[in-house]
C-alpha cells in the first residue's frame, strides 16, 4: 500500500499538492539536494530568518486501523546543524493540529514529538548524530489497539539501524485515527543558516530501502 510517493523529480513540485515559504526561507528543486542513485533532483530549504517555514503538503485522507503502521520513508541531509531546534515533517487529523512531527536538533540528532489522546504530547530523543553525510531515514507510526490503551507507537531507523530504545506506549487511539495531511521540509521553527536536503518521500505501509546503484538489487 503506497499513499503518496515524491521523487522531487517534478518542476514547481507539480506532484505535491501546494508548498508554502515564508519571507527569509528559499526553497528550490536542485540536483544538489539530490540523493545518490536514483533521480537527479531534490528538494533544498535554504533558512535566513528565525522561526518561520517553508514546506511541500499533501492531503492523505488515510483513515488509521488499530494497530496498524505507516512509514516514512526519505533521504536527508544538512551540512552543519541548527541553531536550535528545527520541525522537519508532521501530520495531522482531522482533531489536532497535528499528530505527529519530527524534530531536528541542535546537536544533530532527530526527535520524535507524538500527540496522545487528550492534548499531551510525548517526546523519544533518536540516538544517533546525523550531521554531514545523506542518510536513509524510516519512520513507523502506529495506532493503539483501542480507546484507552497505551500501545501505539513511534520508531526511527537511520541507514537501516534502529534506535535502541523507542516510544511504544502512546494512547493514541484518537490521535491517529486519520492522517489527514502530511508537511515536509522546514515545517517550523526556522534559523538563519541553516540548509537541508530532503528526497525520496515514501508514504505507505512497509519501510523503503534506500535506491542502490544501477544494476545492483537488494539481497
Amino acid at each position: 500500500m503506497t499513499l503518496f510517493r515524491s521523487s522531487i523529480e517534478a518542476a514547481n513540485f507539480s506532484d505535491w499538492d501546494g508548498w508554502w515559504a515564508d519571507d527569509g526561507i528559499f526553497m528550490e528543486r536542485t540536483k544538489d539536494a539530490a540523493y545518490p542513485h536514483r533521480g537527479a533532483y531534490g528538494l533544498r530549504v535554504t533558512c535566513y530568518t528565525n522561526y518561520r517555514c517553508g514546506y511541500l503538503w499533501q492531503e492523505l485522507n488515510k483513515e488509521i486501523a488499530p494497530q496498524e503502521t505507516i512509514y516514512f520513508s526519505f533521504a536527508l541531509r544538512f551540512p552543519e546543524n541548527p541553531e536550535h531546534i528545527v520541525r522537519l515533517l508532521e501530520f495531522k487529523d482531522d482533531n489536532w493540529s497535528w499528530s505527529y512531527t519530527l524534530y531536528l536538533l541542535p546537536e544533530g540528532k532527530l526527535w520524535h514529538l507524538a500527540m496522545n489522546d487528550g492534548g499531551s504530547a510525548t517526546g523519544k530523543v533518536v540516538d544517533a548524530v546525523i550531521t554531514g553525510e545523506p542518510h536513509w531515514i524510516n519512520i513507523a507510526v502506529w495506532r493503539a489497539s483501542a480507546d484507552g490503551a497505551e500501545d501505539g507507537g513511534c520508531r526511527a531507523w537511520i541507514d537501516g539501524v534502529s534506535e535502541t530504545d523507542y516510544l511504544d506506549n502512546l494512547s493514541n487511539y484518537g490521535a491517529v485515527d486519520l492522517i489527514e495531511e502530511l508537511k515536509f521540509g522546514v515545517t517550523a521553527y526556522s534559523c538563519p543558516g541553516f540548509v537541508v536536503d530532503l528526497d525520496e518521500l515514501y508514504v505507505g505501509g512497509k519501510p523503503v530501502r534506500p535506491p542502490l546503484p544501477v544494476g545492483k538489487v537488494w539481497k
